[in-house]
């Protein structure tokens, strides 16, 4: 009988572990990590800090500041919306100022913005690695952004 008791015991906490596994936050190492939204989809986790490479090019307005950047930017994220903000100043831009925003689907991003010294939103095309280690962003006229997971 007693055995039998212990036998139940550790099958209870077997199930009660696995469970916990499947519902909660994961990384795959084939797409890097990922949460899983109460909806049951699963999304790329972007939150943490990330190592930019901030390319100014084209042919904008007078007062558009040129040149290669670094900087660092930490993205937080709330279920599929995400934002990233600068950790150093950069330019005329100051530390703590918004570098980009946008929403995420299972494929990755399903709209990412650049945020410009006016506060405009600036649409961009992005791209997420398969390990989820390097974020790529391209306004497509005056800026492009590589970010690698620190």
């Amino acid at each position: 009988m007693k055995i039998r008791f212990n036998i139940w015991v550790i099958f209870v906490a077997a199930m009660i572990g696995l469970i916990g596994l499947s519902q909660g936050q994961g990384s795959n190492p084939e797409t890097g990590k990922t949460i899983t939204l109460e909806t049951g989809e699963v999304l790329p986790d972007l939150t943490g800090e990330w190592d930019a490479v901030i390319e100014n090019y084209g042919v904008g307005m007078v007062k558009t500041i040129r040149g290669t950047f670094t900087n660092t930017i930490k993205i937080t994220q709330e279920g599929s919306l995400f934002k990233g903000i600068r950790l150093e100043p950069e330019g005329k831009r100051a530390k703590g100022s918004m570098f980009m925003q946008g929403e995420l689907d299972k494929n990755g991003f399903k709209a990412v913005y650049y945020i410009d010294l006016a506060a405009r939103l600036l649409p961009c095309t992005g791209e997420i690695s398969k390990g989820g280690s390097t974020i790529m962003i391209d306004e497509g006229f005056f800026v492009r952004a590589k970010l690698t997971r620190k």
